[in-house]
């Protein structure tokens, strides 16, 4: 599976935080005062330094962090366990078996449910060659509309049609054989099926997704067909 290919010189950072006030968010960016990596507070040039940030608010800022805590406790607690880009970013986490395949895990958070992708690679130094292994996430999927709360499956189902691959949520309006829109919708379900509906049909549906779907994307599609 491709998607986790970070390649960046590595810094390894340990550091005793006195924690920050009066900063809910921002990013990590290199300060053009010093030259150094710092964290820009509330994105108004107001730079913090590394070596005061705890461990609690980087994990809030770092999604790779946050999902490292939750899943892999064990390798991702305090300062010690980052892992610093030395090109200014979030920090991983670090790990100690790469891994090839990947686990998937289901995320809630206020009203989004995500899946997200984890594995163990290996992250490299192009300057020395120098190797670290840290977890790595990527979110396949997320939901956050009461319609499709149940519609989901992790990891994210897929429906092949004819040479065309789509991935569950994704819906489309076929063609017919001379490339003329056709007069049906389409959409993957979260069981890898193929759901499809005439459009006389569909608005007399009893179906609360088909129709949801349907009328959230006929403006997008069907500009193209009128």
């Amino acid at each position: 599976m491709s998607g986790f290919s970070y390649i960046a010189p590595l810094l390894i950072v340990s550091a005793v935080s006195q924690g920050i006030t009066n900063c809910d968010y921002g990013h990590f960016e290199v300060d053009p005062s010093t030259g150094n990596c710092a964290f820009d507070c509330e994105y108004d040039n107001r730079y913090v330094a590394i070596s005061t940030l705890s461990f609690a608010f980087i994990k809030e800022e770092c999604s790779n962090v946050q999902y490292a805590a939750i899943f892999y406790p064990g390798d991702c607690a305090s300062l010690d366990d980052l892992v610093w880009p030395s090109d200014c970013g979030c920090p991983f986490c670090g790990c100690s078996t790469e891994t090839t395949t990947p686990v998937y895990n289901t995320v809630t958070k206020y009203v989004r449910k995500s899946c997200v992708s984890t594995l163990c690679s290996s992250v490299v130094d192009e300057a020395t060659g120098q190797e670290a292994l840290v977890h790595q996430y990527n979110t396949e999927l997320s939901v956050y509309d009461a319609v499709f709360w149940n519609e989901f499956a992790c990891p994210p189902q897929t429906c092949t049609v004819g040479e065309d691959e789509y991935v569950q949520g994704d819906d489309w309006i076929p063609e017919n054989s001379d490339g003329t829109c056709g007069d049906s919708f389409c959409f993957c379900g979260s069981d890898g099926t193929e759901n499809c509906a005439s459009f006389s049909a569909i608005t007399s549906s009893t179906d609360a997704l088909l129709k949801y779907k349907f009328l959230d994307q006929c403006r997008y599609y069907l500009q193209d067909c009128l």
